[in-house]
């Protein structure tokens, strides 16, 4: 499998996946419950041709063919093919419509006034969760979409990936390319009380990933480290002040990393050697690989992994990221579909929009796909998803782990200047060189240091954005 992902610092984990895969060959609380029975790469731009010409659409010989073009930001060609197979259901219902696909090159540090150039062609924008949503916004580039969302069925699993694209109270983008963070495991190297389950928490994963070790001499888990973005919520704490303009890392927060550190570097969970740790050695791909060959049982990882793993390994199964004392915290990212304010087909871009995000055809493809979570969980779509699965309880479990993600502070939104602040915040935690994953970093002054540095470098963003 041939991906290229993006260099920003919170996918250092998502290019030790595909580096895995190609190696080997191809938060909500658990005591509530909400109710979504009724809700919920190429390198030069490809072009989605428009179908041959039949008697339904040679009516349109002598008018003028609409071409849209939808700009996107990162190479990932099976997102992308993906994306190409649903835009057709709207091409083969619109007659003599036509999609440009056009790669814009960008980095999380690159500017949005100098990524857009006026002078090209914006129908559609293609937001990747990790560029600053915020940016394009107040750059004045996307066109308000909250007169639209009400037409889109409004089911509370929908609403709650649409509500991550909502400024100032309006909506700019709708969402697509829906991915979460799950646990890979595979079943004939775990049963009974040492497997996976919806409910175990922190203790039980260590718990089994020791007894695995000790009695498979093997890795435990293989990228585990991930989890430190999740543990500090987990265990009941904030990384931000009620105001969301700093960084603080309460008292609980850094109990749930002091848990993650301790099974990384004393226990060693994830299969590395002490010499590994201490010569800031971030992850070991032999290790990783190890999982797709049936050596290693645990393996954490994203959704959009599936279509890989399941033609690979017939027999994994997955689960949620564990539960702490205080909820069950998971991470999902979720990119957003906006309009152009420079589009001269407005109407056009924002129905193709409104089809690729929120319609039943396009969610059946992306189930069918499993490179992204569906958007909206109607009946056909909630069956779809099912039977696209030879195992369909992974569908259910799949959409258990999407209610975790719910509160989860990398898809909030605070003080501008947000992003790039949360970028080197990542970069601490699983940095494979620089960060607590690599064990060249520990909870002592010096990372006390590291987050008032970021803290300085966001409120100068914030002052800089406060000028009129």
């Amino acid at each position: 499998m041939k991906r290229k992902i993006s260099r920003m610092c919170m996918m250092l984990i998502a290019v030790m996946l595909a580096a895995t895969a190609c190696s080997s060959g191809s938060g909500s609380s658990t005591n509530e419950e909400e109710d979504w029975e009724d809700g919920f790469i190429e390198k030069e731009p490809a072009t989605v041709q428009p179908k041959t010409e039949t008697d339904d659409n040679a009516k349109v010989d002598n008018e003028e063919r609409v071409t849209l073009t939808v700009n996107y930001f990162y190479e990932n060609e099976n997102m992308l093919a993906t994306m190409k197979k649903a835009a057709e259901g709207y091409i083969a219902k619109h007659p003599g419509f036509r999609i440009d696909w056009k790669l814009i090159d960008a980095s999380s540090s690159t500017n949005v006034a100098d990524l857009i150039q006026s002078s090209d062609p914006h129908d559609v924008f293609w937001i990747p969760s990790w560029l600053t949503y915020q940016d394009f916004v107040t750059s004045g580039k996307l066109l308000d979409l909250s007169p639209y969302q009400g037409e889109m069925g409004g089911d509370a699993y929908y609403e709650s990936l649409a509500s991550r694209f909502t400024y100032d109270g309006r909506s700019y983008a709708l969402p697509v390319a829906s991915s979460s963070y799950v646990i890979y495991y595979n079943k004939k190297l775990m049963s009974g009380d040492m497997a996976p389950s919806l409910s175990w928490t922190y203790e039980d994963m260590i718990r089994s990933a020791k007894t695995i070790m000790k009695e498979q001499n093997s890795a435990g888990i293989v990228l585990a480290g991930i989890l430190l973005q999740t543990a500090g919520q987990a265990y009941g704490g904030e990384a931000l002040n009620t105001d969301r303009t700093q960084f603080e890392l309460n008292e609980r927060y850094r109990e749930g990393l002091s848990v993650m550190l301790r099974a990384l570097t004393e226990d060693r969970i994830d299969g590395r050697a002490e010499a590994d740790w201490k010569n800031g050695t971030g992850f070991d791909s032999s290790i990783n690989s190890d999982f797709f060959e049936g050596k290693v049982p645990m393996m954490a990882g994203y959704s959009w992994q599936l279509h890989d793993v399941l033609q690979r390994m017939p027999d994994v199964d997955i689960a949620p990221f564990p539960a702490g004392p205080a909820k069950q915290q998971g991470v999902g990212y979720t990119d957003g579909l906006a309009v152009s304010t420079a589009s001269t087909h407005q109407q056009e871009a924002i129905e193709l929009v409104q089809y690729l995000s929120g319609s039943e055809e396009a969610n059946i493809v992306y189930v069918n796909d499993h490179y992204s979570l569906p958007l909206v969980l109607t009946d056909q779509v909630r069956a779809a998803w099912r039977s696209s699965f030879t195992d369909p309880s992974l569908a259910e479990k799949l959409e258990y782990i999407v209610q975790t993600d719910s509160g989860n502070m990398y898809t909030a939104t605070a003080a501008p200047g947000f992003q790039n602040a949360l970028v080197q915040f990542s970069n601490l935690l699983i940095s494979p060189d620089k960060g607590l994953i690599s064990g060249t970093r520990k909870l002592d002054d010096e990372f006390d240091r590291a987050i008032e540095k970021i803290n300085a470098d966001w409120k100068l963003e914030q002052d800089k954005a406060a000028k009129p």
